[in-house]
């Protein structure tokens, strides 16, 4: 009995031993998932050590810092997915991850590193296991504030309520974004498809810790925001963000409140080079209460397109409420009843630009209907070489508040009811102009409403014709643009390439001597040679009409025909209406006088050869060209050589191209007596 025991004691102690020994063993630092693998099949690994055939089993089981590699496959998800912090979560391209529709919602939540890129040919897809899905079906990719260095590539996010959301407003430091999102797909999704948001205090406040380093490029994002998902759907969100590099993705159709928010506080954001097509929110890039430029980080909304055609009546491509420090350039805007509405933004630290957009066939509501919308502002506003056109309402309004500047250079503003309007009932435009525009082919060229202190400046603009804007009081003949009253216009272009200001015009309409318009006048000539019948001494009288009336001209008369020439010249001096401008015409007068003689023997005999000499000259004051002198032979003699030789098929022909006043030359002839 007692060696009973004693072998018991012996098993029972080595029975614990070998369980302690398991028990303490540490987990992999690598394990592998395959939802083909099964104990004793599981790819040369150990099954249920480093070999799971689902994917929460394979996070659970590898070791703090270590990777889950999750082979290409289908993996039904009944549960949320939680990689926790320091683990790494790569899944192979092919891999399709289907969530089952729970209440509450499930998803894939991050705390570690998830690693999804795919190929072009196998994408990594996140999506729905019902038979039938839609949007909103599970609760999408979460990452918390332990999340680091995850990629989305090459992979589709569908059916989701979030496509990736990260909601980091409890971070007390600026935090590097957990996740570059690129070259995929998100598609029916039902809240927002992309959020990013840091901490701020909210409001006007500049005191934040952002999410840095936030890159979403290449994507498709398509049908993206359900209207009735909860309070303000989008494609993207973006709060308290530095560093933001929104560009090449394509925005198909969509719901919600906004396509994209830009809030609160956001540095160096970059929103460039995206296609927008047949939006179906109700606003467009929303930027609001940004502090955007306190560091010196410039925001810019660049190269993007807006087209098709937007579903709201009151879509405005980009919607700006209450900020400082926006460049918006190199956009094209092809739909949406505003392309750029700026609303009440604004501290006079920072300035915004608006410059080298394209904006056609914009303004599309009944009641909303701008290319630019400038309103309530306190930043000054450079709005620059843009070109509106075929706008269905007004294609810039400016609207600034009391003493803040808006500059109105360099666009091109044509076929639109209204080109420029300026004003407000509540307070002057003082601070505003517009200069240096092509405003032509509109309704209305310049419209001012409200106060009135004084006439708002509007000079050195092209106005569609050379006689410049009509205006009923001021320039009723006019047949440019309609300018309402209380606008300064004048000084015009009075060219589309804008090289001539009204003021500065030096032309003449007409030049005339002894009554007479000069042969092929023409404004732009200013020299012309006048010949007179050779012996003339009476000096001819020349008149001139400026093409400007208020130009003046002074005209010094020719004074002798037979002298110098600045004798012989008249001169006609105009200024301008500036009175700084001036252009000089200039008559002169002379004649052209050829003459001919012959020198030689003045006996020959029968049978000889004899050689004579003809002299040319020019006795006149005026070049002679293409002169021809030609020779008569007598029929007793015939041609035997000439020098210089005659023209061409010719032996008694010979043209001199030009001959200046006082210049002369010789033919020599020799001949033979029959």
């Amino acid at each position: 009995m007692k060696n009973k025991l004693l072998v018991i004691g012996i098993i029972a102690v080595l029975v614990v031993a070998i369980s302690v020994g398991v028990w303490a063993q540490a987990p992999p630092i690598e394990v592998w998932v395959d939802d083909e693998y099964i104990d004793g099949s599981c790819g040369g690994h150990n099954w249920g050590s480093d070999a799971f055939d689902n994917i929460q089993a394979g996070i659970d089981g590898v070791a703090e810092g270590g990777t889950v590699n999750v082979a290409a496959g289908t993996y039904a998800e009944n549960n949320d997915l939680i990689i926790r912090e320091g683990v790494t979560l790569s899944l192979d391209p092919g891999t399709t991850l289907k969530f089952a529709k729970c209440d509450p919602l499930i998803g894939l939540t991050v705390h570690g590193t998830l690693i999804a890129e795919g190929t072009g040919s196998e994408k990594i897809t996140f999506t729905s296991n019902e038979t039938t899905p839609v949007a909103g079906d599970w609760q999408g990719l979460i990452f918390g504030t332990t999340a680091v260095n995850s990629k989305i590539d090459n992979s589709v996010i569908e059916y989701a309520h979030n496509g990736v959301h990260v909601d980091w407003s409890i971070i007390s430091e600026p935090k590097n974004s957990p996740v570059t999102i690129t070259n995929s797909t998100l598609q029916n999704i039902a809240y927002r498809g992309v959020s990013f948001k840091g901490y701020d205090e909210g409001g006007f406040s500049s005191y934040y810790y952002p999410i840095q380093n936030i890159i979403i490029t290449g994507n498709e994002f398509i049908d993206v925001g359900k209207s009735s998902a909860g309070s303000n759907p989008m494609a993207i969100y973006t709060r308290s963000a530095k560093d933001v590099d929104i560009s090449g993705n394509l925005f198909l159709r969509g719901e919600g409140t906004y396509f994209a928010y830009v809030g609160v506080v956001c540095e160096d954001y970059n929103f460039t080079n995206n296609i927008i097509t047949d939006p179906g929110y109700n606003q467009g890039i929303y930027v609001s209460i940004c502090y955007t430029n306190m560091n010196g980080g410039t925001p810019v909304i660049s190269g993007n397109s807006f087209e098709g055609t937007a579903t709201a009546d009151n879509f405005r491509c980009i919607y700006v409420s209450g900020h400082y420090g926006l460049a918006v350039r190199d956009n094209e805007f092809y739909t949406g009843s505003s392309g750029i509405y700026m609303l009440w933004h604004g501290s006079p630290q920072g300035g915004d630009i608006i410059e080298n957009n394209l904006f056609d066939g914009v303004g599309t509501s009944s009641d909303d209907s701008f290319a630019i919308v400038n309103s309530y502002y306190t930043t000054p506003v450079v709005i620059r070489n843009n070109t509106i056109r075929n706008t269905n309402g007004v294609a810039l309004w400016a609207t600034p508040y009391i003493g803040v500047s808006c500059i109105i250079e360099g666009n091109t503003i044509e076929n639109n009811p209204v080109g420029i309007r300026v004003g407000t009932d509540s307070w002057d435009v003082d601070t505003v102009s517009a200069h240096y525009n092509n405003i032509a082919n509109n309704g209305i060229g310049l419209e001012r409403i409200g106060e009135v202190s004084e006439p708002f400046d509007a000079t050195n603009n092209w106005w569609g014709d050379a006689s410049g804007p009509k205006q009923t009081t001021t320039n009723p003949s006019a047949t440019g643009d309609e300018v309402s009253d209380n606008v300064d216009y004048d000084p015009w272009y009075t060219d589309e390439a804008k090289t001539t200001l009204s003021n500065a015009i030096t032309t003449l309409s007409d030049l005339a001597v002894d009554g007479i318009t000069v042969s092929g006048f023409d404004s732009s000539t200013l020299v012309y040679n006048k010949v007179l019948p050779y012996g003339t001494t009476t000096v001819p009288t020349v008149a001139a009409t400026p093409t400007d009336p208020n130009a003046s001209k002074v005209i010094t008369q020719a004074t002798n025909l037979t002298g110098t020439e600045a004798e012989r010249t008249a001169t006609i001096l105009v200024t301008a209406k500036d009175g700084t401008t001036t252009k000089t015409y200039k008559v002169i007068f002379g004649s052209i006088n050829v003459t001919l003689t012959k020198t030689g023997p003045t006996t020959a005999n029968q049978g000889n050869d004899i050689t004579y000499t003809i002299t040319y000259k020019n006795e006149g004051t005026f070049d002679a060209t293409n002169v021809v002198v030609t020779e008569t032979y007598p029929t007793e003699v015939e041609y035997v050589s000439a020098t210089p030789t005659p023209d061409a098929g010719t032996n008694n022909q010979w043209t001199i191209p030009t001959l200046a006043p006082g210049a002369e030359g010789t033919i020599i002839v020799t001949v033979h007596i029959k």
